[in-house]
């Protein structure tokens, strides 16, 4: 019984030195304010103006990079045979998709079959779209180049 005593005392002055411990380490981390950065300086930055009398020398290089993305496409050009697109139809865009491609006119979003300004759209591939309104055929390409 005696052992059992000493043990028991032993946990419990175990267990207090920790919780003053931790206690204290609690306190000194709360009272702690973060640490500032220190301040930046800016230096004041001076206008610098062109003179007036010299002209700007510097050439700019012509970079192509080729067909741009988010560009417009390129007008049609018309010759013998071919016929400008109808008045109003602007093919904006093509959804691509092997079993049920979309066309983008005149932002309606149109299938095979659909009809738009008196046309009917008999086909759609990758850049180009084919309508028909009976008499005439007239196709509308996306990119041109």
């Amino acid at each position: 019984m005696k052992k059992e005593k000493i043990e028991l005392i032993v946990i419990l002055v175990a267990g207090l030195v920790f919780a003053v411990v931790l206690v204290s380490n609690l306190s000194k981390t709360a009272k702690k304010a973060p640490p500032k950065p220190p301040p930046i300086a800016f230096a004041p930055v001076a206008e610098t103006a062109a003179p007036a009398d010299k002209a700007d020398t510097t050439e700019k290089k012509d970079l192509t990079w080729g067909r741009d993305p988010f560009g417009l496409p390129k007008p049609q050009k018309t010759g013998e045979g071919q016929k400008t697109p109808a008045a109003g139809l602007n093919l904006g865009g093509i959804i691509w998709d092997e079993k049920k491609p979309c066309a983008i006119i005149n932002d309606e979003i149109l299938a095979r079959g659909d009809t738009i300004g008196g046309f009917k759209v008999v086909e759609i591939s990758r850049n180009k779209v084919v309508l028909d309104n009976g008499t005439e055929k007239l196709t509308l390409e996306l990119w041109v180049e």
